[in-house]
Formats: structure tokens, C-alpha cells, sequence
């Protein structure tokens, strides 16, 4: 997969990440943070050699916590390769009742994520626009026909081993009842604040923080 990026360096390199600075490598830092950018990223830093170890600043992204140590990366225009990375489209649905937001409990059916706390979630299968894959996981996963939409946020990245999730977050607002299906096991109806109490899949608190 790709990443976007700042290049403050166009030269390009490439490598296996480390975060030992006396190993040979991209050294992964976020000691770069405060660039030119216009805002708050972090920084990945390619090492480089001028008489003794010196490591010069290359290019910045703010998805940082997405590489790991041991990935290969690739520097090429304004995006970083992880070619070991695999990508998945997905949706995160929230939804909206009363000033709560829609918790759900995710089965031991499901294929990942056993009994973590989600939100109506659902892969974006072909040419499908994210919105529609929304509406229809809502109508499948909690039974609510016509929820109000109310605002899309920004994609968020989350890894998990050597897969990353691009969600798409939305924000829906309903006064309907919810019938679960068997993707789910329980729901809550939760203020914001209290979604840190809960053991939920990856990333879904920034994911609610794009849309709210």
C-alpha cells in the first residue's frame, strides 16, 4: 500500500525500518514533528552519512504509527510504499440517538475482532461509494431504514498485523429502534466521553473524533 507524504528530500531510498539509530536503515522518528506543513505530523527520517551517523530529515506523514519495525519501505513522489502491507476499504457508521452514540458488541462469528466494542461497520465491496455501503451495513447489522445523515469525516488508518483499514467514518442520527443481527452480540448507547471505557477495535475513538 501507499501512504501519503511531505517529502522534504526528493532524492530517493529505501529500505527496512529500525528505530536504532546506529542500525543500518530508515530510522522511524518523531523528532522532525514541526515542519512547514501547516500542521501537526510526524516525522520518518532516512539515515544518512557525513562523517559520522547523522540523520537527515526525508519525508513526514501523519500516519506514522502505521509502519512498523522490519517494514520495507520505498520513498517514490509524495507517498511511501509499504509493499508488504495489504489495504481494505472499510466503513464506520456511527450512530447518533438522544446526544448518545450506537455501541455494538462484535460476536464470535465475525471474522476479526471477537467481543471487541464497534460501531456498524462493513467492507466497500467494487465501485460502491462509501455512503451507500454505510446505509446498507445500518439496514443490515441494526434495522434501521432511513437514518439521517448527518457528516463524513476524513479516512483513518488502523493496523492490524500486515492488513491496514482505510475507514471511511459517518456520522447518521436516528430516533428508530435497534434489532441487532448476528454480527452482534449486545449494544450501549454511550456519551462520547465514556468511549474510552470500552475495549474497541482499532482506532474507532479517532474515527468518531472526525465526524462529531
Amino acid at each position: 500500500m501507499k501512504i501519503d507524504a511531505f517529502f522534504l528530500n526528493p532524492a530517493y531510498c529505501e529500505g527496512r525500518i529500525t528505530a536504532d539509530v546506529n542500525a543500518a536503515g530508515i530510522l522511524l522518528t518523531t523528532e522532525f514533528a514541526a515542519q512547514k506543513t501547516g500542521k501537526e505530523i510526524l516525522g520518518v527520517i532516512a539515515r544518512k552519512f557525513s562523517g559520522h551517523v547523522q540523520p537527515v530529515p526525508v519525508a513526514l506523514t501523519e500516519y506514522l504509527d502505521i509502519l512498523g519495525e522490519g517494514d520495507t519501505v520505498k520513498f517514490t513522489g509524495q507517498q511511501i510504499e509499504v509493499p508488504e502491507l495489504e489495504c481494505s476499504h472499510v466503513v464506520s457508521a456511527f450512530i447518533r440517538k438522544q446526544g448518545k452514540i450506537l455501541l455494538l458488541k462484535r460476536s464470535d462469528s465475525v471474522g476479526t475482532f471477537r467481543g471487541m466494542w464497534a460501531t456498524v461497520s462493513g467492507y466497500i465491496e467494487g465501485d460502491e461509494t462509501p455512503l451507500f455501503r454505510a446505509r446498507k451495513e445500518i439496514l443490515e447489522e441494526i434495522g434501521i431504514k432511513r437514518p439521517k445523515f448527518l457528516k463524513a469525516g476524513r479516512i483513518v488508518l488502523a493496523r492490524s498485523g500486515n492488513r491496514v483499514f482505510a475507514v471511511h467514518p459517518f456520522l447518521f442520527e436516528t430516533d428508530g429502534e435497534i434489532s441487532l443481527d448476528w454480527e452482534h452480540t449486545e449494544y450501549r448507547w454511550i456519551a462520547v466521553e465514556e468511549i474510552n471505557h470500552y475495549n474497541t477495535v482499532p482506532k474507532l475513538t479517532e474515527a468518531l473524533l472526525k465526524v462529531i
